[in-house]
């Protein structure tokens, strides 16, 4: 009886090998490195009086009497923009801790009895060419450690 044979081996040491350079990798580097880019950009929006999206705020009433940028009297709430990062839930959180953060990035009710109507006037935001950016730094920073398993 004749036969043929195929033996076709496997190699697995190569992927569970990048497989664990992944998982090991510092994440924490990654997911800061986009976050600085979010403030930096944060930044540039308050500098420009502009949502992420590049349209123009609303002028404030302080703004127009005094020649000011809108938002920034002190600059408290522009200097307040940070970040917090959990390497093992690959989380960012970019944002501010003051209390009248919120109203200005959505706009809204404020004051005694909530007399006082404040436009929107977002400034922290992710746009697409800030997704493309940090796309390519995950590519990059995954290249980087897969470069590492050969």
């Amino acid at each position: 009886m004749s036969g043929i044979r195929l033996n076709y081996h496997i190699d697995v040491a190569t992927p569970v090998h990048a497989m664990r350079e992944l998982a090991q990798a510092d994440r924490e580097l990654l997911l800061s490195d986009m976050a600085e880019l979010v403030v930096a950009e944060t930044q540039l929006n308050f500098e420009n009086e502009q949502r992420p999206d590049a349209t123009d705020w609303p002028a404030s009433q302080r703004a127009e009497m005094t020649g000011d940028k809108t938002l920034q009297h002190h600059g408290h709430l522009r200097d307040s923009i940070t970040y917090q990062i959990d390497g093992a839930a690959m989380r960012a959180e970019i944002g501010s801790n003051l209390q009248y953060a919120a109203i200005h990035q959505f706009g809204g009710q404020a004051g005694r009895n909530q007399a006082v109507t404040i436009p929107e006037r977002a400034y922290l935001g992710i746009t697409p060419a800030m997704q493309i950016e940090m796309g390519d730094m995950a590519i990059a920073f995954f290249d980087e450690v897969l470069g590492r398993v050969n």
